[in-house]
């Protein structure tokens, strides 16, 4: 289902076809304004189309990353859930809770924030830049912060020769594969959030720049109330198609 968000972009542009619809069939109809004509105009609603089906691509693709890299990081088998298995198995070696290793893998379980799932991401679509900036930065840190733990604590159990779980996910080749995996996937969301704001902010420019959809629309109606007067049939039409 669409948000409402994306149904307040939709209606606006279907107010535009309405209008573009209707000035087609004044015959008095020959503004000097180029971007109000209607060639150029019927191209700026195309050009909105295409926007909208772009943004809303790019974000069921940023959402899917996000989905993915949410599982990897909190899933059954996430990177949350291996993290203290590794230190509890290190803790049931010869002295294992008195050696380095463990006080630095229990150091970095800590960057777990007590297991709490961190707020899900807001859509940039519907976060305004201030709001959507310091959400992602918190929910990158939180990321960032623990593959980083992740990275250490392989680092750790790789100079272990004694460090043989049972549990095949824990083994060192498994919790490798586990970040790189991870890896991709930070990059998968980076990757789709960047394509995702820029579809964005391009079709925030198609309606509300000086010759976006949102101007010229009053324009074109300024524009029939000039040529066939206040109390006309055509100006009061056109200024019911809202």
């Amino acid at each position: 289902m669409a948000s409402t968000s994306e149904r307040t972009f939709g209606n606006r542009l279907e107010i535009g076809r309405k209008l573009l619809d209707y000035v087609k069939t004044l015959s008095d109809y020959a503004p000097e304004n180029p971007a109000i004509q209607v060639e150029p105009f019927g191209q700026l609603l195309a050009d909105i189309g295409k926007a909208n089906d772009a943004v809303t691509k790019k974000s069921a693709l940023l959402k899917d990353a996000r989905e993915r890299r949410r599982e990897l990081y909190y899933g059954d088998k996430g990177l949350t859930l291996l993290m203290p298995m590794i230190r509890d198995f290190m803790g049931t070696l010869p002295d294992g809770k008195k050696t380095s290793a463990y006080t630095m893998i229990q150091k970095e379980c800590r960057k777990i924030t007590g297991g709490k799932i961190p707020k899900k991401e807001i859509p940039p679509e519907k976060a305004n830049a201030a709001v959507a900036k310091k959400s992602i930065s918190q929910s990158e840190k939180s990321y960032g912060s623990l593959y980083q733990a992740g990275m250490n604590i392989l680092e750790l159990i790789r100079a272990i020769p004694n460090y043989k779980p049972a549990n095949p996910a824990m083994s060192v080749a498994a919790f490798e594969k586990k970040l790189q995996d991870i890896e991709a996937a930070n990059h998968a969301v980076n990757t789709y959030l960047s394509e995702s704001v820029d579809a964005i902010r391009r079709r925030h420019e198609l309606y509300e720049s000086d010759n976006g959809l949102t101007p010229l629309m009053q324009t074109i109606k300024e524009f029939v109330r000039s040529t066939y007067g206040r109390n006309s049939d055509e100006y009061k039409y056109i200024s019911r198609i809202k």
